[in-house]
């Protein structure tokens, strides 16, 4: 059975660049539309590389709002003082309760144990 999993903005990065340190683990991806915006917006993206940030796009569940998982972003952005990108990834893995993949050291003091940080 395959685990589901959201990626965090800067393991998507890390994944891209061929900079990350472990493998991602098998499983169905999941990209918050928070992320999907990031990574799209940077001021700097070349057509080239926004080109590759589509194509890995492409390939993954994007998971819009719904009022669960603002209320959790709310709850936790309030609880820890994280940043919201950070905070809805972490919103959306706690209502329905999938595995994260963060590459945030700030999120250090959130780990849970549906979330892991590298």
């Amino acid at each position: 059975m395959a685990i589901t999993i959201v990626l965090d903005t800067n393991i998507i990065l890390l994944q891209l660049g061929g900079s990350l340190a472990e493998e991602i683990p098998r499983g169905r991806f999941f990209v918050s539309a928070i992320s999907e915006i990031e990574l799209l917006s940077y001021h700097s993206l070349s057509s080239d590389e926004e080109s590759l940030v589509r194509q890995f796009l492409s390939e993954m569940t994007i998971v819009d709002l719904n009022a669960s998982v603002k209320a959790e972003t709310i709850r936790i952005r309030k609880e820890n003082r994280i940043k919201i990108p950070d905070a809805n990834c972490c919103g959306y893995c706690i209502g329905f309760e999938r595995r994260i993949v963060f590459e945030r050291s700030c999120l250090s003091s959130y780990k849970k144990p549906s979330m892991s940080i590298t």
